[in-house]
């Protein structure tokens, strides 16, 4: 195996994780095929670092700089992104960890929003949709 097929094999683990848990939970009449699967997985397993880059950004300055407001030196950004530039950077196990557990919580709220129409609603509510009905009404 190549660097560049783990590279994408890390992105996706826990997108395929996130993937899985809403093929069951999301209400659809027809069974997802590959492509559609090797589509939401990419995107959940990117959404699901973006998460993480966003919590460690919070911790690192809104937490830390209230604790120790010292300058600090430290980069904010996750080692997942100096791994898809550089091919050679060490991998960090504990960022594929943190953005497995956060997977399955991204696909029980993108469950929710889909089951309970969320977007829809929302659309109706600014007036951008006056479509009425959907695929299992």
């Amino acid at each position: 195996m190549n660097s560049l097929s783990i590279i994408i094999s890390i992105i996706l683990f826990p997108g395929l994780i996130a993937t899985i848990m809403c093929d069951k939970l999301i209400v659809h009449q027809n069974k997802w095929e590959i492509f559609k699967y090797a589509i939401y997985s990419f995107l959940f397993g990117i959404l699901s670092y973006v998460c993480l880059q966003l919590l460690k950004f919070i911790y690192n300055e809104i937490f830390v700089y209230i604790v120790t407001p010292l300058p600090r030196f430290q980069s904010n950004s996750l080692d997942i992104w100096s791994i898809i530039q550089n091919e050679k950077a060490p991998l960090n196990l504990k960022e594929i960890a943190f953005a497995t557990v956060i997977a399955p919580l991204l696909a029980i709220f993108a469950t929710y929003v889909v089951n309970k129409k969320k977007i829809h609603k929302y659309a109706q509510l600014i007036g951008l949709s006056s479509k009425y009905g959907d695929e299992n009404l």
